[in-house]
Order: C-alpha cells, then structure tokens, then sequence
C-alpha cells in the first residue's frame, strides 16, 4: 500500500480507511520562513511578505503591503537599476533571474545614515491562468555578514575559513560584474532594436509570450503593456486569421517565413471596430542552442506597416480600370458621333465643322472632370464652357454652380452642344438681334428633388416643327431619358423654339446639395 498517500488504520470487518494528513496552512508556513520572501504584483508593489524578510528589511507589513518596492526602498543609483532591471526581466521573459552580489542601503532610523548591507537576490516568477507573468517572488539573503573587513580583501584574511568565505564572496562579486558587463552590451543592442522603425517583436513558447517588443510595434497594436502576454491575450483579433497559423507552423517546423502584404485585422484598444492593416512579414525561429540545431523555443518577428503602399497600389488599379472604361466609353461616343456627322449625302464642310465642335464639347468636359480627378463638374462651369464659342452677349446664364455626377456632366453637355449647334443654325442665334435664356432650378425634396434646366430661344426666324429628326435632336431625346433618367418636354411655338429637362437631383447630383 506504499502507493498510497495518507495513514492506514482497521476499522473492522477487513475494511481499511486511509486517513489523509492534515494540509499545511501555507499561509502561516510562508510566515514561518527562516529565509526573506517577499511576494510583488507586476507594478511592483508588495502583496506579501515574511517575518524574516520584515525584520532584515526593518519594516512592518503595513508598511509594505500595497506601497511600491521603490516607494519603500529608494535607490536611483547603480544597484536600484539593476535591481529594476532583473524584476522587469523575469516579467519579459517568464523565467528566473539571480543577482549573485547586490550592495543595497537599508534606511535605520530616523535622523541615521543609510546602513549598506550585501544580498544575493532570487527572482522567480509566479503565472496566471493565460500564462502571462502575474507576481514575482523574492528570495532575499543577507550575506553582509560574509563579507570580511576591508571591503572584502581577501588577502588582509588570515583564518583559512575566512580566508574561504572571502574568495567565495569575491567570486560572486566577479560573476555579478562579468553578469553585468553582457547585460550592458545586450542593453546597447537592445536600444537599437527599440528604435528601429519596423516592427520588431520576440515571443516565447508555443502560445507565442511576448518577451520584447519596440516602440514600433507598440505604436502599430495601440498599446504598451504587452511584455509577458500570450499573443491570445494581447492581439485576440489575430486568432484563425493566416498570420497566427503561420507564426504556429514556424515555431513547430522550425523553417523562416516570409511574405509580403500580410492583411492582418486589428481591434484597436480605444476602439469598438476593426482596421485592416497589411505588413510585410520575417518570421524567424529562435532555437535552445542558439545556433539553429537544436528544438524552436521561440519567434524573432520584423514587419513593415505597409498598408499606405497597398491601399495606393489597389487604388492606382481602381484608377486605371476605371481610366480604360472611360476612353472606351469616349471612343465609342466618338466613333458614334462620326458615324452621325459624316453620313452619306451630308455637306462634307458642315459635317467636319459639326464633328469638330462635338469634339471640343466633350473634351471641355474631361477638362472640367480632371479638375476634380473625375469626380463631379460645376453646372455652371459645364453650361459657359460648352456655349463659350456663341457670342456671350446673345447668352443670358442663370442658376447656381452646383455639382453634376461625371455621366450627368457628359450627357448634359452633349445635350447643350446640339442644342447651341441647332439655334446656331436655324434658330435664334442665326440672326443678329437673337438670344437664348438658360436657367435652372431645383424643385421639390428627398427622393422627388429634381433639377429644372430650361432652354428657351426668343427674337430669332420664326419657328416650325422639324419635318425630320436628324443625329442631333435623336441624341437629345435619347440621352435624357437614358442617362439623366429624366423627362424632356420640346416646344416648337412660332415666336421661337424652347425645351425643359427634368432630372432627379439623387441621379445627376454629386454632393447630395439640393438647393
């Protein structure tokens, strides 16, 4: 019954009871250590400590527990930054941390000079459910009364025990300062790192525990309090999306990943939605032997925020897609438009002329689009541009300089070029005393907002219903509805010629401004 934890006893029949040992109140046995222990959280305040730590230490609980480590033992100079430094090491990387040979001052009493005393000092972490480094504990002992007089020289020594705890404390001393010397190369490399301009991360273990990260990468997440997180826990978005499923196959594998425009979706802190970001990614393993043979413990990741350059890149392809639908939509107008100017039987000298002022209408109106990179033109602008080769005093021009959507814009300013060309020709613009009145309006609200335009022609030839329908007036009628999806009403009176268009303000409109 050796495999059995606890005591036997009979109690009759052949039955057997196990009777378990009382558990230890670990609380009072943490109390009852003869070494120094004392417990921190990761701000570094107290959240326990012993009776022996508080009598080397000269203090009580209440002066511990909950105040800060270096609110209760300041030290700014050499010994309190290496102090720091180990604390913060083992919450960066989750593992223990020695510091073999430490000279701390402890305050006596009030109006006293500080007493320097000597420790060897045992950091040991202590984790969470997550895995995240959630105290630290300290094992602090006073080997002040080690050291030999004389600032430990060994050779002022003469008793061979003595002589023996002196050599043992100068090595200690030695150790801490060889220790120290690669703490402060690996610290020089360390700045590098932290104001390198890409992203640089360290994590550890297969749930990918942060244990560096730079200014970079905290930038790039929001937030600084990631050092001894799993990646779970710090990035959550980052769960079943590509980048996590590869960062676990590098660290199984042990084989470099490399790619470029990584989408990658962020929650930001401070915020309820998602941003998609893109990165160019290095994601290399970090092996036990440091020398690339031996099993991946953790991941060295570099990344380059380039989402500007994708999302310019999709937008220059959007551009272009759009740039090619465009000149073909414009060359088949304009094949069409030939087509219409140089029919069989037509007057080769007016239909070059009309094809030609058709040309100009349409390329003032790609002038107009560029201005705006193609996003909307001024009516008003539209309307002086496309009439600008009549005599400006025969035009009378009113309405507001409101934005047309670019298929409005194109189609509304081939509507007023055969317009212009026809009173040009036949209507009042053909006789000297001649004028046209152009305006417009809009009426109405929401959904049934429209734009008015009305054309109307007065002292020019008396007038007369068009006896057939040539390339012109066919374009007209064909363009309102089709691509203003409006209503077009034509008035042939005698005393001279008039049109009104109708044009829903949600179809030609581009700012959504309805007057």
């Amino acid at each position: 019954m050796s495999t059995l934890k606890g005591r036997e006893t009979a109690v009759g029949d052949g039955c057997v009871a196990v009777i378990s040992p009382p558990s230890p109140d670990f609380e009072q046995l943490f109390e009852a250590l003869p070494s120094p222990y004392m417990v921190l959280d990761r701000d570094l305040r107290y959240v326990g400590a012993n009776r022996a730590y508080r009598e080397v230490t000269g203090r009580t609980s209440a002066e511990l527990i909950g105040n800060g480590l270096f609110d209760a033992f300041p030290n700014e100079g050499p010994a309190g930054e290496r102090l720091r430094e180990s604390l913060e090491r083992v919450i960066a990387t989750g593992k223990p941390d020695t510091l073999a040979f430490l000279p701390y001052p402890i305050d006596r009493n009030e109006g006293e000079p500080p007493c320097m005393r000597y420790w060897t000092v045992v950091h040991t972490p202590l984790f969470d459910t997550d895995g995240s480094v959630a105290f630290i504990v300290q094992n602090t002992v006073d080997v002040t009364e080690l050291a030999p007089a004389g600032a430990m020289d060994a050779t002022r020594i003469n008793d061979n025990s003595q002589t023996r705890v002196a050599n043992l404390f100068q090595r200690a001393r030695e150790a801490e300062h060889a220790k120290q010397s690669l703490i402060n190369e690996s610290r020089e490399f360390r700045r590098l790192f932290e104001n390198a301009p890409s992203i640089i991360a360290v994590l550890h273990g297969a749930d990918h525990v942060c244990t560096f990260a730079n200014r970079a990468a905290f930038d790039f997440i929001q937030r600084s309090d990631i050092i001894g997180m799993p990646l779970r826990r710090f990035s959550p978005t980052t769960e079943g999306q590509g980048l996590r499923g590869e960062m676990d196959r590098v660290f199984a594998s042990g084989q470099p990943w490399f790619s470029r425009g990584v989408p990658i979706r962020l929650r930001h802190c401070d915020e309820d939605g998602f941003d998609i970001r893109y990165l160019d990614v290095a994601c290399l393993p970090i092996f036990d032997d440091g020398e690339g043979n031996g099993r991946p413990v953790g991941l060295f990741i570099e990344a380059a925020d380039v989402t500007s350059t994708v999302r310019a890149l999709r937008q220059k392809e959007l551009l272009l897609a759009e740039l090619n639908h465009r000149v073909k939509n414009t060359l088949a107008t304009i094949q069409s438009i030939a087509r219409q100017s140089f029919r069989p039987g037509q007057n080769m000298v007016r239909a070059r002329a009309d094809f030609e002022s058709r040309l100009m209408a349409i390329s003032h109106i790609h002038d107009l689009l560029a201005q705006s990179d193609w996003e909307s033109a001024p009516l008003h602008d539209l309307v002086a541009g496309v009439l600008r080769s009549a005599d400006l005093g025969s035009l009378h021009i009113s309405g507001s300089n409101m934005l047309l959507q670019p298929r409005a814009a194109l189609a509304l300013g081939m509507i007023l070029q055969e317009l212009l060309v026809n009173a040009i020709r036949h209507g009042a613009l053909s006789v000297a005393r001649g004028r046209v009145d152009i305006d417009w309006r809009t009426a109405g609200d929401g959904d049934d907002a429209q734009l008015i335009l009305q054309w109307r022609e007065r002292n020019g030839p008396h007038v007369h219903p068009p006896a057939t329908r040539g390339f012109g007036y066919r374009l007209i009628e064909r363009s309102v509805p089709a691509e203003l999806r409006g209503r077009l009403v034509m008035d042939h009176a005698p005393e001279g010629f008039g049109c009104i268009l109708e044009m829903p303000l949600r179809i030609v409109n581009a700012d959504g401004d309805h007057g």
